[in-house]
């Protein structure tokens, strides 16, 4: 006759253990030597998209400055949205991915409360400094996806090409 019992999940837990400690303990007790182990460290990097700017106009420094929109006059979203107005802020950059038609005008508004620089990681564009309020533009003739970077640390992207609005 055959007997089953039910074990819990915790004996059958402590009865892994003494097992594995009991392997550990017959490695320990080998002569061969051990490998070394290595650790990897694991970096893991997130990006927070910028708040949306809603108001018309922003006041840095006492002076008020306007706020871009893009061609249908909407707000630039946050993450990606097509047109030609690219927001510079302390906390980010508006959109972060734009899409743009081919020899179309993009303006970089800075709305920062600093000076800034705008650099493409290709090289093919940067913009002189530009204080709070201040606008660089670049246009690009043929197809192009252009990572820049901002010297406030914040980085974007840039796709020209035949996109429908």
């Amino acid at each position: 006759m055959t007997v089953r019992t039910k074990r819990t999940i915790a004996q059958i837990g402590t009865t892994a253990a003494i097992v594995a400690a009991g392997g550990l303990g017959l490695a320990a007790c080998s002569s061969t030597p051990s490998t070394p182990t290595t650790t990897q460290r694991v970096t893991t990097t997130t990006y927070v998209l910028p708040p949306q700017v809603l108001t018309p106009t922003t006041v840095i420094d006492g002076q008020t400055i306007t706020v871009p929109t893009q061609t249908n006059g909407k707000p630039i979203a946050p993450y990606n949205d097509s047109g030609g107005q690219i927001i510079l802020t302390d906390k980010g950059i508006l959109p972060f991915h734009l899409f743009a038609d081919l020899g179309q005008t993009i303006t970089f508004t800075n709305l920062c409360t600093k000076a800034v620089t705008v650099t493409a990681l290709s090289k093919d564009f940067a913009s002189p400094s530009l204080p709070p309020g201040g606008t660089f533009t670049w246009k690009s003739d043929t197809l192009i996806s252009e990572r820049y970077a901002v010297s406030n640390g914040f980085q974007g992207r840039i796709d020209v090409g035949a996109f429908s609005h």
